[in-house]
C-alpha cells in the first residue's frame, strides 16, 4: 500500500472510530459530564442548581425566574476526547516512547475534559448571576472561544509530551545548531 494510501486510510478511520464511539457513548458521557459539572459547583458553593436528571440540571438564580440547562450532545467534550484518542492511536510511531505517547493523550484528555467542565459550570454561574439570557450569551460568545481555546491547548499539550526533546531525538538542539553555524562559517 502506498504511503498516500496509507494515511487516507488512518483518517477514514479516525473519523468513523470518532463517529462510532460518539454513538455509542454520548448519552451516558453526557449523564456522567452533567453530573461532574453540577457537582463542581455543589462543591464550590452553588446553591441554586439542582442534582441534576440525566442530561438536564435545574436552575435557579435568585431574582430571576427557574429554567432549565441540557447538555446537548454538541456541548461535550465526547467528540474532542475521542478525536485525541483516535488520532494519538493513528498516528503513533513504531518507535515511539510509549509511556511519554500515552501520558500525552492522558493530559490532553483532561485538559479537554476539565475545560469543557469549566465552560459548563461558567455558563451556568453566570445563568445564577443573571438569568437565563445572560447564561445563553455567555455560552454562545465566552464559552465558544473557551471551548475552542482548550482543545487547541489540549493538541498542543499532547504534543509537547509526545514529540521527542533533546539529544538522540533525531531533532537538533541549540548547541547542536550553534556549533554547525560556527563550523560552516566561510573563510576569508
Amino acid at each position: 500500500m502506498s504511503p498516500g494510501a496509507r494515511a487516507l486510510t488512518r483518517v477514514i478511520a479516525v473519523v468513523a472510530a470518532v463517529g462510532v464511539g460518539f454513538v455509542l457513548l454520548q448519552s451516558h458521557f453526557r449523564i456522567f459530564e452533567t453530573a461532574f459539572s453540577v457537582g463542581l459547583l455543589h462543591f464550590l458553593g452553588a446553591t441554586g442548581v439542582a442534582s441534576p436528571q440525566g442530561v438536564d440540571a435545574l436552575v435557579t438564580p435568585s431574582g430571576h425566574g427557574a429554567f432549565y440547562v441540557e447538555l446537548t450532545p454538541s456541548c461535550s467534550a465526547l467528540p474532542a476526547i475521542l478525536a485525541i484518542i483516535a488520532l494519538s492511536v493513528a498516528m503513533v510511531p513504531a518507535r515511539a516512547n510509549r509511556p511519554r505517547w500515552y501520558l500525552g493523550a492522558a493530559a490532553a484528555i483532561v485538559v479537554v475534559f476539565m475545560g469543557n467542565v469549566l465552560r459548563i459550570d461558567g455558563s451556568i454561574g453566570v445563568g445564577l448571576l443573571l438569568g437565563r439570557v445572560s447564561l445563553v450569551l455567555f455560552h454562545d460568545w465566552v464559552g465558544s472561544a473557551f471551548g475552542f481555546a482548550s482543545v487547541v491547548g489540549s493538541w498542543i499539550l499532547l504534543l509537547w509530551i509526545q514529540l521527542p526533546k533533546g539529544r538522540g531525538s533525531g531533532l537538533p538542539t541549540t548547541a547542536d545548531r550553534q556549533s554547525r553555524a560556527v563550523d560552516h562559517l566561510p573563510v576569508a
